[in-house]
């Protein structure tokens, strides 16, 4: 899928169309970025989109306003395409997606070793962090069973000896 850009300054620039004008210069940009073509339009596909029963004058309206140009057998869209993403760019987004898709299914179904960490063990956390369990020494500072609260006063650890309860009410 695709995206058309107009800006919010986009209203005001159009004010001084018709309402026929206005409305085929929508339906070019929208078609130009659903079919990728850069901003050119052939005559034919003008015919295919343009729904207001105006199109013809407002096609002569925007070529004559500058917005769109004679080019060959078509138009080219020249008002605000310059906002809007080049179909190269669209092309090589859908292939790198497509191979990272591609990438992701093959870890997904384990036909790969490849892996975003250097060493498969490594855990996103840091291993440096006081009270992580990765620092081999989480009662470095306090008491065997304390840990520090956010104002730095000494709050009591669970006790691990005694058994954790699922339900978070502490009903039996």
């Amino acid at each position: 899928m695709t995206w058309t850009k107009l800006g919010d300054e986009f209203g005001d620039q159009c004010r001084e169309l018709s309402d026929a004008a206005f409305r085929t210069h929508v339906e070019g940009l929208l078609w130009c970025m659903r079919r990728e073509t850069g901003g050119w339009l052939d005559t034919r596909e003008v015919r295919r989109f343009a729904e207001s029963p105006h199109a013809e004058m407002a096609v002569a309206e925007l070529v004559a306003c500058g917005w769109w140009s004679l080019d060959g057998s078509g138009y080219r869209i020249n008002h605000h395409m310059d906002l809007q993403v080049e179909p190269e760019v669209l092309a090589k987004r859908r292939e790198n997606d497509a191979a990272r898709q591609r990438r992701k299914r093959a870890r997904a179904a384990r036909l790969t070793e490849e892996s975003r960490r250097d060493d498969p063990g490594d855990h996103p956390r840091d291993p440096g962090l006081d009270w992580s369990g990765l620092d081999g020494n989480q009662n470095q500072h306090q008491g065997e069973h304390e840990k520090p609260s956010m104002d730095g006063a000494l709050i009591p650890r669970p006790d691990a000896s005694r058994p954790v309860r699922d339900d978070p009410w502490g009903l039996p």
